[in-house]
């Protein structure tokens, strides 16, 4: 099944289907940062929250996404630290003296599924954030004489 196209999209593309396109807007605005998430996921929190909000797609609604983004983030980082220091980086061996895969390969796999599904909500990669709904907004002076 191809991905969903924006409202956007479809707008500048035509609606041969004549099918409503106006979408459920929920209220924008930050959402608190939870006050368990702490290291790494709250930072990761301080960094994206930001961005979201300057792109325009950010409601309060969104705080538990955000949140288990920015856990599943963590836990990543704290896996992939712990590979990098292991001496058995790819492989240990077994009770029978057979080579085998670390096990935090699976668990880095795992959560790597997990981060990828919600960068794909969040629209956090380049493919999602094009079938976002993002509000027309008139660029903005960058001061860098990008824009002129």
């Amino acid at each position: 099944m191809p991905p969903r196209k924006s409202i956007n999209k479809k707008r500048i593309e035509g609606n041969p289907g004549k099918r409503h396109l106006d979408a459920v807007k929920p209220p924008p605005g930050v959402p608190e940062i939870p006050k368990w998430l702490k290291g790494e996921a709250a930072d990761e929190w301080g960094r994206i929250v930001p961005i979201l909000d300057s792109m325009g797609v950010l409601s309060r609604l969104d705080r538990a996404v955000i949140a288990d983004y920015c856990t599943v983030w963590a836990q990543l980082v704290r896996v992939e630290s712990e590979l990098a220091d292991s001496e058995a980086i790819t492989e240990t061996r077994s009770n029978n003296d057979q080579m085998v895969r670390h096990p935090l390969w699976s668990v880095a796999n795992q959560l790597r599924q997990r981060f990828d599904r919600k960068c794909e909500l969040l629209g956090l990669a380049p493919g999602p954030r094009g079938r976002l709904d993002v509000p027309d907004k008139p660029l903005e002076d960058d001061g860098l004489g990008i824009l002129d």
